[in-house]
């Protein structure tokens, strides 16, 4: 097995501290691709969690465009140390990622610097979610993911952060149609990756159901505990 360099182990770290439903799905991959979607799991931490760690949201918005210009730097070969960005610019190279697909993510993103819902969920949840499927589909298998699983699963993200945060959802979503919505874009995976990541939103999404869709109930935010991984995986 590869050893990883420092900034690859920061990566790996930061998914499993902060993002450990898709850290298990990683940790079921190739070992080979593994660098790669921790460093495509960790930029999106970077730009995910920027409403929670800037002052305002000019300041968002100018982390937002020194990604742009960061990455379209990495493209020339133009790079400056940065734990996240340097294993991410290498997992560019390796797997070819098309550039066009990380301008759609990070444009989605100043979406989230706004007090207010989105007001078309769906849409920010395939350009957010969805294309980070998109390009771990092509990590693992060349060829881009299924948008539709990634996009059912920051639905049920936002269902459970809603239920966590109190964080409002949009007028005309409500919980419960927000999971059926989820639930009805799960078409089969095309690699190992949008495999795993559907079954894990069909074990949320059934656990939302048992608890009647109720956000306010505290277990509606939990992490599965170890037999729900083992039903969403096929195990019993």
């Amino acid at each position: 097995m590869t050893e990883l360099n420092n900034d690859e182990i920061y990566c790996r770290d930061r998914v499993r501290r902060f993002d450990p439903d898709r850290a298990t799905v990683i940790a079921f991959q190739p070992a080979a691709t593994r660098p790669s979607l921790y460093a495509l799991h960790a930029f999106n931490l970077e730009v995910a969690h920027l409403r929670e760690t800037v002052s305002e949201p000019a300041l968002g918005a100018m982390r937002l465009q020194w990604w742009r210009d960061a990455l379209d730097n990495a493209a020339s070969g133009r790079e400056y140390h940065h734990s996240v960005l340097q294993p991410l610019a290498a997992a560019i190279r390796k797997h070819d990622l098309p550039a066009d697909e990380f301008r759609r993510l990070l444009d989605a993103r100043e979406m989230d610097l706004d007090a207010l819902p989105p007001a078309d969920l769906l849409a920010y949840a395939r350009e957010t979610g969805g294309v980070l499927t998109a390009l771990a589909g092509r990590v693992v298998s060349g060829q881009a993911g299924n948008e539709d699983i990634g996009t059912a699963w920051a639905l049920v993200g936002w269902l459970r952060a809603a239920a966590f945060f109190r964080r409002p959802l949009p007028e005309s979503a409500g919980p419960r149609a927000l999971a059926r919505e989820a639930e009805a874009l799960l078409a089969p995976g095309t690699d190992s990756y949008g495999r795993a990541l559907a079954a894990l939103a069909r074990a949320y999404i059934r656990k939302l159901g048992q608890l009647g869709y109720d956000l306010a109930d505290s277990r509606a935010a939990a992490p599965l505990r170890l037999r729900g991984w083992r039903i969403a995986f096929g195990r019993e």
